[in-house]
Order: structure tokens, then sequence, then C-alpha cells
């Protein structure tokens, strides 16, 4: 008999349980129709912020596993930038212009008409110009050996470092190789040309990539958010007979989604940080293969929005499944 009342007194506290749900939705309905959509919002996020914690095992290991697929963007995203920048600083479009006998100093007319060609591809270029004695000396330098007679021989030059695709810069070479005034050009373009194909296959892969590991993200969150809108299927259809609105009564899932993003967004910069402080402790002499080890704001910022929208989009796929 005390089994039966016990039994009765769980089925009377689910009952009064599903009461209480099905009311909150039903005043998120009539403050949604009356204006009060702030209200509705609020209401809709304290009901998914409820129903993640009422299945706490769930959202913990969603926001896990969203977190570490996105730790591995975040560091991949760091590690690859820093790289492309040290390895482009090292070999990006060098160019050295070796100049006839009779061009001597920089602002000769024959070298500032070199300028205008290459200004006209490159508006932004760095640019150094040595006369013979400059080459002399570093040649001297060099070589450690009697350079005597030398002197005039060695011909003036302007050291070149652009910003230019292989296309570009085999334009800007066509036009310097026409130029009267210029003897001999020495390029790093069949370098650069290897250097630019690999960092566009690489790209290509990254983007594969990482569309992958969020499509992973998404099933993942659409999945838990799933088993939420399964536990109110009843409720859900209550308030679909009595008329409510499709989207506004599945709102609190799409925010379960985008809190769920969120929070492993912040999780993920977190570690990152951790992770690349740390690397950067642990590594010896990185600095020859990195420009840096360090999260910037644009990285954090990109990775919390990426995660929120992925969180709102697994959100919404579950509505629709729903």
């Amino acid at each position: 008999m005390g089994k039966l009342i016990d039994c009765f007194d769980i089925q009377r506290v689910k009952l009064n349980q599903t009461r209480e749900d099905i009311a909150e939705l039903w005043l998120r309905l009539q403050n949604l129709s009356s204006g009060n959509f702030f209200q509705s919002i609020f209401l809709a996020f304290r009901d998914a912020s409820r129903n993640l914690y009422r299945s706490s095992s769930n959202t913990l290991v969603a926001c896990l596993v969203s977190a570490l697929i996105f730790l591995v963007l975040l560091c991949a995203t760091v590690v690859y930038s820093r790289a492309q920048d040290k390895l482009l600083g090292i070999n990006y479009n060098k160019l050295s212009l070796f100049f006839v006998d009779s061009v001597k100093e920089e602002f000769n007319p024959a070298v500032l008409e070199v300028g205008d060609v290459i200004t006209q591809i490159s508006p932004s270029f760095e640019k150094r110009f040595f006369t013979s004695q400059d080459n002399f000396k570093l040649y001297y330098d060099l070589m450690k050996s009697d350079a005597s007679g030398l002197e005039d021989v060695l011909p003036a030059s302007l050291e070149l470092k652009l910003n230019l695709s292989p296309a570009m810069l085999k334009t800007l070479l066509k036009k310097l190789k026409r130029l009267p005034q210029i003897e001999h050009i020495e390029s790093n373009l069949a370098l650069f040309e290897r250097v630019y194909e690999f960092n566009s296959n690489f790209v290509k892969l990254g983007l594969v990539s990482s569309l992958i590991f969020i499509t992973v993200a998404v099933v993942i969150c659409a999945n838990i958010i799933q088993i939420s809108i399964n536990h109110f299927r009843g409720e859900l259809k209550i308030l679909r007979s009595l008329g409510g609105n499709f989207w506004l009564i599945h709102l609190p899932f799409c925010f379960e989604g985008m809190i769920i993003g969120i929070l492993s967004g912040v999780l993920a910069c977190s570690l990152a940080l951790l992770l690349l402080d740390f690397a950067s402790n642990q590594i010896p002499n990185w600095q020859l293969y990195l420009s840096g080890m360090e999260a910037t704001l644009p990285e954090l910022g990109m990775t919390l929005i990426l995660s929120s929208l992925t969180g709102l989009i697994a959100g919404v796929i579950a509505v629709l499944r729903a």
C-alpha cells in the first residue's frame, strides 16, 4: 500500500512539473503576442538554461567535444598563420636588379623609371639601393679575400621585396626585362611558385578539414538537443494545439544550442591560450619556424562567433527534425 502511495506521489509531482512547464511556455506566448518581445527572449534563455541543467551530463559531453574541436581549429589556425608569416617573410617576392655601368646613384632618372614601373604593378614595396662601392664592400666582407680591381666592376643594384602573386610577379619581370638600364635580374620566382602552390593546397585542405570538424560538432549538439525536445514532446504538442507559433515554442531549444556553442568556445579559447603559452616555453627555437605563438583577439573572437553559430545551427536542425 505504501509503495502504491509513493507511486501516486511521484506521478503527481511529474504532473505538477508538466503543468508548470506548460504554464511558462504559455506565458511566453502571451508575452510575445502582447509585444513583450524582450521578456519572451529572457524566458526562452531561462528555459534553455534549465533544460541544459536537467541534462547536465549530456550538456557536458556536448561542450567538451565541441570545445576540443574548436581548440584544434584555433591552435591550427595560429600555428599555420605564424608559420606562413615566417615562411613568406623569408622567401616572398625578392628581386635583385643589377644596372648597367652608367647607373651610379639612387636618384638617377633610370632608377626612378624602374620605381615607376614597379609602382604600376605593386603600389607598396620595400627597396634598398646599393651603389657599386656598397656591393664591393659586401663582396669583400663575404669572401674575406683580396678584391682589388673590383671597385668599379661590380654594378649598382636595387633590392626589392614585394607582395605579389606569381602571375603578377611574372608580369612585373617581363616589364623590367624590357628596360635598357637593367642588365640582369635575379628572382626567387621558381621557389615562390612552389611555396605559393603548397600554401594554396594547404588552405584548401584546412578548409575541408574545418568543415568536417564543424559538421561533427553540429551533429553532436543537434542530437543532444533532440533528446531535450523528446523530453518535452507532450507539452510542445499541447501548445501547438493551443495555437502557439512553431518557432516561438521551440525557441528555447535553439538557445540551448547557442549556449552550448558559447560555453565550448570560451573553453576552447581558454585552453588554447594555456596550450600555446606552454608550447612556447617547452619547444626550443620555435622562433626559427614561427613568427609568434600567441592567439590574437580577432582569432579568439572569430572562434567564439563560429562556435556560437555552430550551436545555433545545431539547435535549428534539431528543431526542424522534431
